[in-house]
């Protein structure tokens, strides 16, 4: 059967954003300067691990806005990509950015639970190709903008791993397929911030639709997201930010929702394996999908909470459902640099969300988070150590890219 699974995806997506290519590290949005440079890409997340490698990358490329950047990383993430950034089309107004990324082998810790259910998660191992093209439109000054992006992603299963020792699974037959899914993806973000980089003060205000589709028997869902976040000057360079975000989603073409018809289509046969527990593990493993496949097709897949932008204290996307809510506090304690580094930054934070796949159930459980961040910052760059602790214990990464 071929089945796919979104979250994946916007793992891809997000590291992506976060880890490789889509932070230029050079000057200010106004500066038009030309420069390269070579940096080193060092990090970890949360269910996936440690990764490691380096970029290059090219700034206002004929004293334009465009920046050209690439990478090459090895570890638990081995993957290669580039990426073109703000190309002018038309006019100033209106630039393009582009970028692709080959993934040969993650490691990706997963359980097929849905909501805030307790979960014994297995790793998963895979590789991807995918590609993203994105439309940016300034519009009104000081702070309307437009994004449109589409982004189309194939993604080969692997193994799955035990969650200790990280020994094989035994699934004889296992047929999930490969992944193709492909998004189209609208932004109209408000920004009423003093600082694209580290802002202090005003508001930030975003709504998001997608559109996803497939074509393996996973249901294509619309999606809308949307958020607000307000920045709040205490004393002369610290800052007070608040967060609040929101997801829904609604199945746009149903598929099968019926779990035994669902594991007829899985193939796996278990009854093949010869170990008792090795059996079991395959059967709860053949069950967990057939139950997460149903319940995606049936109700869909908002974005995902856990990981490094929400709540920190949990794996990434560790928490799953057709709708989820998130509120989030942080206290910022900015220290200015006229070194290398422009500003250093302590930070104190506080989360709690949801995931459900009823509206009626958004009530009745919410789980916390709460940790310290250092950050260190170096023109559009933010270096971030964090920490955090919650209902399922501690975690930490380290990733480039900006906190919301």
């Amino acid at each position: 059967m071929k089945t796919a699974k979104q979250s994946f995806v916007k793992c891809l997506v997000t590291l992506i954003v976060v880890s490789l290519f889509s932070q230029a590290v050079f000057a200010e949005d106004n500066d038009t300067e030309f420069g390269y440079l070579a940096f080193p890409i060092l990090g970890r997340l949360a269910g996936i691990g440690s990764f490691y490698g380096l970029g290059l990358g090219l700034q206002n490329l004929g004293s334009s806005t465009t920046d050209i950047s690439g990478g090459k990383t090895a570890g638990r993430l081995d993957a290669a990509g580039a990426a073109i950034q703000e190309f002018p089309l038309f006019s100033d107004n209106v630039s393009l950015s582009a970028g692709f990324l080959q993934v040969d082998k993650m490691y990706f810790d997963i359980s097929y639970t849905r909501g805030t259910e307790e979960d014994d998660p297995v790793t998963q191992v895979g590789e991807a190709t995918g590609a993203a093209f994105n439309i940016h439109w300034k519009g009104l000054e000081p702070g309307v903008s437009f994004n449109s992006t589409f982004a189309n992603w194939d993604y080969k299963f692997g193994d799955y791993l035990t969650h200790i020792d990280e020994d094989t699974i035994e699934t004889p037959g296992l047929a999930l397929g490969d992944l193709k899914l492909s998004f189209f993806i609208n932004d109209l973000v408000f920004n009423l911030v003093n600082s694209n980089e580290n802002p202090t003060s005003g508001f930030l205000v975003g709504l998001n639709a997608s559109v996803m589709t497939s074509n393996t028997e996973f249901s294509s869902t619309n999606t809308a997201n949307y958020y607000v976040n307000a920045y709040l000057p205490v004393l002369e360079n610290h800052t007070w930010v608040f967060r609040g975000f929101g997801s829904d989603t609604v199945v746009a073409d149903e598929k099968t929702t019926d779990v035994d018809d669902i594991k007829d289509k899985m193939e796996v046969n278990c009854a093949a394996v010869t170990d008792s527990s090795e059996r079991k593990e395959c059967e709860e493993l053949r069950d967990n999908i057939a139950d997460y496949l149903a319940a995606h097709n049936k109700y869909g897949t908002a974005t995902p909470l856990g990981g490094n932008q929400m709540l920190r204290s949990y794996r990434e996307m560790r928490f799953r459902g057709a709708h989820t809510r998130f509120l989030g506090t942080e206290l910022r304690f900015n220290f200015p640099s006229t070194g290398m580094f422009s500003n250093y930054q302590v930070a104190l934070f506080y989360e709690t969300g949801t995931a459900v796949d009823k509206t009626e159930d958004l009530d009745k459980e919410y789980l916390d988070s709460y940790g310290a961040a250092f950050r260190i910052s170096s023109g559009k760059l933010t270096f971030r150590l964090e920490g955090a602790n919650g209902d399922e214990g501690p975690e930490w990464f380290l990733i480039a890219g900006k906190p919301w």
